[in-house]
């Protein structure tokens, strides 16, 4: 194995197995920023930045459900507000929506997903016309936990969901950082 993947292997297994990879069951308030880009094909590619809040919901059922060896569902209400840029536009994107994580408590890595209603100041972008001002954002991803910070990716799919036409519809492949209050 080459010397700087070996490295890269013992970092990331030292980093799993240190106690501070918990989750707090304190946080119930995070916040963030992310940025994405466009997965789909359009001349000039999309990009969206935005800041964003996030609220988990109390921590017992219905809201969360854990298990005695620590893996957990939790749902939240998610919330951001940003700037979506293409074809030399840009236009205000804001949303406000449901999120549901699944992970173990014990381990770094945790899984995200939901749904929110959005909102576009604008719905044509140069030769792109998303049918409406109003969006649904779905989204899956991948996050990585450390203490109270966390990175990760998610991938994004904004429609119309064929109430207007048209609906060329907008996938970003997304990078955002995490603070957990």
């Amino acid at each position: 194995m080459h010397s700087g993947l070996k490295r890269v292997v013992l970092v990331a297994a030292l980093l799993t197995f240190s106690p501070r990879w918990t989750l707090a069951e304190d946080s119930r308030w995070s916040a963030g920023v992310r940025h994405g880009f466009s997965a789909t094909s359009y001349d000039d590619p999309f990009h969206q930045t935005e800041l964003f809040g996030i609220l988990d919901l109390p921590h017992h059922p219905p809201w969360r459900f854990a298990t005695d060896s620590g893996w957990y569902i939790q749902s939240r209400v998610i919330g951001s507000a940003g700037a979506l840029s293409g074809q030399n536009q840009t236009g205000f994107v804001g949303s406000l929506g449901a999120s549901i994580i699944f992970g173990q408590k014990h381990f770094p890595l945790y899984l995200d997903t939901g749904i929110s209603p959005t909102f576009l100041s604008r719905d044509e972008f140069g030769s792109v016309n998303f049918g409406m001002p109003y969006q649904f954002t779905t989204y899956g991803g991948l996050y990585l936990r450390y203490a109270r910070i966390s990175v990760g990716y998610r991938f994004q799919h904004m429609s119309n969901a064929h109430l207007a036409e048209p609906n060329p519809g907008l996938d970003l492949h997304v990078i955002g950082i995490t603070y957990h209050f």
